[in-house]
């Protein structure tokens, strides 16, 4: 049986790599036409968030999720991306 390590990081800052990787979670899981063509472009969208507070969640070491809260026009957002492979795994809660 293979063991899955899923953890949950919290920052207010994101690094290159964790950047480069929801950047590709964001291309995958949204239509192209929400799709960005570069970490420049992306860095961008993110520096307009005012006060952002993410969360990581990772699998074996692997970005798969994505949570952010953040201010915009006076009120606090959130988004959350979740990978499409997390959608696809059977309930374990399910009966059979």
């Amino acid at each position: 049986m293979n063991t899955i390590s899923t953890e949950y990081l919290m920052t207010s800052e994101l690094d290159r790599n964790e950047k480069i990787a929801i950047m590709g979670l964001w291309n995958k899981e949204y239509p192209a036409v929400m799709a960005y063509s570069s970490l420049s472009t992306f860095e961008n969208y993110l520096e307009s968030l005012g006060q952002p507070q993410h969360i990581l969640v990772k699998q074996n070491q692997q970005i798969v999720g994505w949570c952010s809260k953040f201010d915009r026009d006076t009120k606090r957002w959130f988004l959350i991306i979740l990978s499409s492979l997390l959608h696809k795994k059977k309930n374990r809660f399910q009966s059979t």
